[in-house]
């Protein structure tokens, strides 16, 4: 589960490595057909922008969504209203990609709870089914590190669905971090989105309160009790895990 929206900016951050080579479509395309295949779900983006410059480059994507895996709803799982990538190229080398500003907008999660389990742990499945076998031999100390000045995902809202088809709902905190990695030489792909993720799960295990979920169930308070936990932790990792995985996997 710590994978889901870890492999969404850290595909940009990858790809924003490779900024100078991909035309606007064809990195569009990559993304939708990458995602897709890894998460075995539909992986859509509305538009793609990439421009540089001598001293900065910018991805710059609208419209991103990621569907719910086979055995759910018709729901989309994940959509984000845009996402905005800045590299510092002057100060960026093959070793440490600078990032002045890393901004999602608009996160909307669907977390869907059924008789198989849940709609975000089967999408894990899937992705780290699809990058299992590249896991040994990678060479971890090749791995790039980014140094990111500012990072922002901005208010969103997380759905909990259930079985019965009853549903609640709870705000996404705004995140605002500055300077991360730069008094460690950077961080990881894997370090970055376990940043994100605790600072999502704290604010959503808040929001989703016992007595929300109460509400939606109409009793069983104890059983609530520990839906409730699981649900911020889960959607914690979830943002987390967009951000991180595609390409890395430590």
């Amino acid at each position: 589960m710590r994978r889901l929206f870890f492999w969404l900016i850290v595909l940009l951050v990858i790809a924003g490595a490779g900024l100078y080579f991909f035309a606007d479509t064809v990195l569009k395309v990559a993304i939708e057909r990458g995602g897709s295949s890894l998460a075995e779900t539909d992986v859509a983006v509305e538009s793609l922008d990439v421009a540089v410059t001598e001293s900065e480059g910018s991805i710059n994507i609208t419209g991103l969504t990621i569907a719910n895996p086979q055995g759910f709803s018709d729901s989309v799982l994940l959509s984000l209203q845009g996402i905005n990538l800045v590299i510092d190229i002057e100060r960026s080398s093959l070793s440490v990609l600078a990032i002045e500003e890393l901004r999602v907008d608009n996160p909307q999660i669907t977390y869907e709870l059924g008789g198989g389990g849940n709609n975000m742990d089967k999408l894990m499945e899937n992705i780290e089914r699809n990058v299992g076998g590249s896991s040994s031999g990678s060479g971890s100390g090749m791995a790039p590190r980014y140094i990111i000045d500012q990072l922002i995902v901005t208010p969103g809202e997380v759905t909990i669905q259930l079985g019965s088809g009853k549903i609640a709902s709870a705000s996404l905190p705004e995140i605002n971090l500055t300077d991360i990695g730069a008094d460690s030489g950077g961080v990881t792909a894997g370090e970055l989105g376990e940043i994100i993720m605790s600072q999502i799960n704290v604010g959503v295990t808040t929001q989703v309160t016992v007595g929300a979920l109460a509400n939606v169930i109409g009793g069983g308070i104890g059983a609530v009790g520990g839906t409730v936990g699981d649900t911020g932790k889960a959607v914690g990792e979830s943002i987390g895990g967009a951000i991180k995985g595609i390409f890395d996997r430590d």
